[in-house]
Order: structure tokens, then sequence, then C-alpha cells
């Protein structure tokens, strides 16, 4: 059986504002059904790329495909309104004047009454917001007017819904409930999806892959688990998570020498052996352990609840973090042993 085409192709794009070139030779796609997100800092490029494919702005080079029709190229750009692409703005846009109701039926004018009135219903009760169906816009909670955005959005069947920080107004934990909330109703649906964030917890949360901007450029495009532990470069080692660059010098293929010891790991490098590197210690390779001779002074602390994070500073006077649960209660300026338990080898050359 052949595999389906991609439902978005996105080939050796460039893109920008201005006449000046903001993300070039990006290169990606989405099957049907898949959430994926756009992570990178601010500047990086995420939104214009969002723009360029939902038909907002131009593409310098390259082209942009749907169902494997050509929808942006530098010569003609289909119009957004026959994209059949559906946008979940960072400031909701809803309309102040227009209940919930008319809001999501908004773009439903092409429909007759009875099947806007069930889609309305359907998008209600997805959204959980039957109950807000004749209120106003200033009567909800930021939570509830993203909910009605998101309504709004899909209420016309869209075949590529687009996000641009959606959840960036929201306080945190909101954000955090919302975003998780938001992948449900999505994947109940099977709905295709880019979201465009700053915020790693969020992608992180949402996608099935996520792919980093920086410098112009697309760094590392893979699921959340092989970002945080696999990561292809420096920039991505640094941006996703939290960790420390220890000096060491390869042994082996597959072995670092350090100054917590050998650390083995899952991958061989094709240096010579004593080239100088450095290797990434996430806060979860480090274990505290009475029976390790490798000793820190703790010299700070954040608890979180189920976990602590430490701040450890060594005999060389290198930091790293330890994330250990938080029964494994310790003062600030005690003594610790500890123990290097990374499965992962992530070195970079010196």
């Amino acid at each position: 059986m052949m595999a389906s085409a991609p439902l978005l192709e996105a080939k050796d794009l460039s893109c920008g504002y201005g006449g000046q070139t903001v993300v070039s030779h990006l290169s990606f796609q989405l099957n049907k059904g898949e959430i994926v997100s756009l992570l990178g800092p601010s500047g990086c490029g995420k939104t214009t790329v969002l723009r360029v494919l939902a038909g907002f702005q131009p593409v310098f080079a390259g082209e942009v495909r749907v169902n494997g029709a050509p929808v942006s190229t530098p010569s003609a750009t289909l119009p957004t309104e026959k994209r059949q692409v559906g946008m979940v703005f960072q400031d909701y846009a809803l309309f102040p004047h227009l209940s919930v109701a008319a809001n999501i039926k908004f773009g439903l004018h092409n429909r007759s009454a009875t099947e806007a009135d069930a889609k309305l219903k359907d998008m209600l009760e997805l959204t959980g917001m039957t109950a807000y169906a004749n209120a106003y816009p200033h009567q909800l909670s930021g939570g509830q007017q993203q909910r009605v955005a998101l309504a709004r959005a899909l209420a016309p069947d869209p075949v590529l819904l687009l996000m641009d920080e959606p959840f960036s107004n929201l306080d945190a934990e909101l954000r955090s409930r919302l975003s998780l909330d938001v992948r449900e109703i999505l994947k109940k649906r099977g709905i295709t999806a880019i979201l465009v964030t700053h915020d790693q917890n969020e992608a992180f949360a949402m996608a099935d892959h996520v792919g980093i901007l920086h410098g112009g450029g697309l760094q590392q495009w893979d699921t959340p688990y092989n970002l945080y532990h696999e990561p292809a470069n420096r920039f991505v080692a640094n941006f996703i998570g939290r960790g420390a660059l220890l000096p060491g010098v390869l042994t082996t293929h597959d072995s670092v020498e350090t100054e917590l010891g050998v650390i083995r790991g899952n991958r061989a490098y094709p240096w010579n052996p004593q080239q100088a590197v450095e290797v990434l210690i996430r806060p979860d390779d480090l274990v505290f352990d009475d029976t390790s001779p490798q000793k820190a002074k703790i010299i700070d602390k954040i608890f979180a609840g189920s976990s602590t994070l430490y701040r450890l500073l060594l005999s060389s006077g290198r930091k790293l973090e330890a994330l250990t649960p938080s029964h494994q209660d310790f003062p600030i300026n005690a003594e610790v042993a500890i123990r290097l338990k990374a499965e992962h080898l992530i070195a970079f050359k010196k």
C-alpha cells in the first residue's frame, strides 16, 4: 500500500518582510491529523512562516503545497479564504458586538441555517462552551475567549489549523491546562494543526513533532523526547530544557572522561581520542547516592511540589543542577554525594 501524500509541505521556503529575508531554505511536512509546533526565541521567524502558510504574505523562494497542490510560490499566492485554513490569534480577535454563538457562526454564511445551527451546537459541545452561547466576549474569561476563538476557527471544517501564540495572554496554570485541553479537542477530531510559540512547555504538551527555528533556519525537527535527549547542536541543547556543559576528553568513540568519571552513552562520535569536548548534563542525569565518592555543595534549591531542583557546586568551581524527588530534602550549603546516571551521551567539540 502506498503511503498517503503529506497534507502540508513547505519546500525550500524563504520568506520575510520589507524585502528582508527572515527564514531561508525551510523544509518540513505534516501528515493528516498531526500536530506540530514551530518553536524558537522572539524574532526567529515563527510568525512569518505561519503568515506565509496562511496566505497573508508571499514567499521569496520555494513553495507551499496543501494536499499536493501549490498554494504559495514566488509567482502566485492563493488567497487565504481559498486555502481552507483556520486561524487562532494571540489576541483571540473575537467580535465584541457579537455573542459567542454569532462569533462561532461568523464563517458559516455559505451554509444553510440548519447546517449552521448543527455546526454551532457541535462546536459549543466540543469546546465546553454550550452554557455561554448567548454571552458576549467581555463577559468571558481569557480561557473561555480562547475556546470560542478555537470553535470559530474549526467551524468551517478547515483542512489545517494555524495557531499563533494562542495562550500567551493567559496565566501559567491556565496556559498549561488549556494547551492539554486543546490538544485533546484536536486529536478527537483528527485535525491537523501548527502551533507557533516561544514556550517549550507549551510546544511539548501539544505537539507530536517540534521544529526549532533560529538564525533564519530550522535547527532540528524532531519529537519532544529527542529534542531534549538528542539535541542536534549547541543551540538546541541550550534552548531546550535545563542543563550544563561539562568539559571532558573523548577516550573512545562512545565514552568521555570528565571530572565526574567516565560517561558512556548511546552514540559514537567520529572524532579522534583525546578530543576535548563538552558533555551535556541534564538535571535528571544526576542522582544523589551516598555510596558515590563524587561530592558537591548545594548552593541553591527550588521546591516544586513533587520535585526539587538543586544547584550544585563542584570542587572545580563548575555548577550543575540535579532534579530529585522532593522527599530527598537537603539544606543549602550541605555537601552531598552525587552520581552520573546519563543514558544519552551528547558531546560537542570544544
